[in-house]
């Protein structure tokens, strides 16, 4: 219950400002996940990794955006899956104006979520490519199976270049 109402008090503080540090980020993202486990009854694992040159304190990115990235790679990639599965959450350093995220789940593949969605009778509409747009992240949302025979899931991959303090 602790680590429920620490979420939700993170979801309220950090919904109220344009920008989070990625030390942020990283505590709302573990947060989450650690309650995500709870609920798959540990058949989900993550890893989170941020590269040494991010300095997790001073970097910013938008807040808000990459929880329900990895809400999604739960809820309809691992949720489907019999098998444990696992998240994992990379944060790489590319120029010094620039980093990338990547989140990659092995769940059943984003090709296969959608055809289950549009076979179900919900009606869910995505806020995350209008956020993405509206703060210039690139991204790319790649099915595993497309990339890899024989493996399955979902990347997707942000580029975000230096954000002042807001």
């Amino acid at each position: 219950m602790s680590k429920f109402s620490q979420l939700i008090r993170l979801f309220f503080e950090y919904s109220r400002r344009q920008t989070i540090t990625i030390k942020e980020e990283l505590e709302l993202l573990t947060n989450y996940l650690d309650i995500e486990k709870l609920r798959f009854e540990e058949k989900l694992n993550y890893n989170i990794t941020v590269c040494e040159k991010i300095d997790v304190e001073e970097q910013r990115i938008p807040s808000m955006l990459l929880q329900p990235i990895v809400e999604n790679a739960v809820n309809h990639g691992l949720f489907h899956k019999k098998e444990n599965g696992t998240v994992e959450v990379l944060f790489k350093q590319l120029k010094e104006d620039s980093f990338k995220v990547t989140i990659k789940d092995d769940g059943i593949g984003i090709n296969k979520a959608k055809s289950i969605f549009k076979a179900s009778s919900k009606n869910y509409q995505s806020n995350s490519s209008n956020v993405l747009k509206e703060w210039q992240v690139d991204y790319k949302i790649e099915d595993i199976s497309e990339i890899e025979k024989d493996k399955t899931g979902t990347i997707v991959t942000l580029i975000f270049t230096q954000l002042n303090s807001q």
